[in-house]
């Protein structure tokens, strides 16, 4: 009995060792690349950590897959909820081998994405990384199986030394149906609204004058003005619109080129309840007026557009 009992123990370590002498290495990262290298199989397997993304090389030898020393990481970003990607690659770039993965970066609830293309050089562990972020126009709820950003690509301020490599990793971005480019245009529309709003926090309370930032000729803003119904001073004119979410007024001095933006604020959603912008009109040569209602009272400001005093 007691023999039988020692055959039974070496049959099941034999069959034990058996078994785990067949274990893929790989099992247990999430995305795998195989190939050759000067006609030997390789293969690179990639790993989501909390911390980071690992990169591990493997060489198919003695029948099976065996890791090797070398290893990179590619680091995400700590304040994101990160996730994999649909693409890992491997190919050579200028001489040498890059592996690619596309990386996921959700921010403000999902609102928010920046999605990268991290190109890791196994040879030496440097990274070229593009990325394309900008506003989910999605419901962050579909993350991260489904999202549509609205954003630019930070191709352009990378080195021109990693050119190539750069080039390769736009094509994918372009390729990529995901991928709203933001117009410069609306860019610079933002900007300058964001750039009001932040600089005049008092605007809508005690201010007693406001900061006008002079817009970009290439902004939206300028365009909507020149296509708005304007009032006209004997010194400015002036326009008030909705855009990006705003109700804006643009002003420009009779006498140059340049536009500026006078005010600023989020453009009302129930006019039965929220104050909003009714009208303006020059009540002398600098002085714009603005009729605003809330609910069944009206009120104005007196906006000097030269010397950018605001009274009530």
């Amino acid at each position: 009995m007691k023999r039988f009992a020692l055959i039974l123990c070496f049959l099941l370590s034999a069959a034990f060792l058996a078994l785990t002498a067949n274990v893929d290495p790989r099992t247990g990262y999430d995305r795998v690349w195989e190939g050759e290298d000067n006609g030997k199989a390789i293969s690179y397997a990639l790993k989501l950590t909390p911390d980071n993304i690992v990169v591990q090389e493997f060489l198919f030898k003695g029948r099976k897959w065996r890791q090797t020393k070398t290893s990179s990481i590619v680091y995400s970003d700590p304040d994101a909820n990160v996730s994999l990607g649909d693409i890992f690659e491997c190919r050579e770039i200028n001489g040498k081998r890059y592996c690619i993965c596309s990386v996921l970066e959700s921010y403000d609830g999902g609102y928010e994405l920046s999605y990268r293309l991290p190109a890791v050089s196994v040879s030496t562990g440097e990274i070229v990384d593009v990325s394309f972020r900008g506003k989910n126009l999605s419901a962050p709820s579909l993350l991260p199986s489904e999202y549509l950003i609205e954003g630019s690509s930070n191709a352009d301020m990378l080195p021109d030394s990693d050119s190539l490599v750069v080039g390769y990793l736009s094509s994918l971005l372009d390729a990529d149906s995901r991928l709203k480019v933001f117009p410069e245009s609306l860019f610079l529309t933002d900007k300058t609204i964001e750039w009001w709003v932040e600089n005049n926090p008092k605007a809508m309370t005690s201010a007693r004058s406001v900061q006008m930032p002079v817009i970009d000729s290439e902004a939206s803003l300028v365009s909507e003005y020149e296509n708005a119904r304007k009032v006209k001073g004997a010194k400015f004119s002036a326009a008030v619109f909705d855009t990006r979410g705003y109700c804006v007024i643009v002003a420009k001095r009779n006498s140059s080129p340049e536009y500026a933006l006078a005010w600023a604020e989020t453009s009302t959603v129930d006019k039965s309840r929220d104050r909003y912008v009714k009208s303006i009109y020059f009540q002398s040569d600098n002085t714009l007026a603005v009729i605003f209602y809330k609910g069944k009272s009206m009120f104005k400001y007196n906006l000097n557009l030269a010397t950018h005093e605001l009274s009530r």
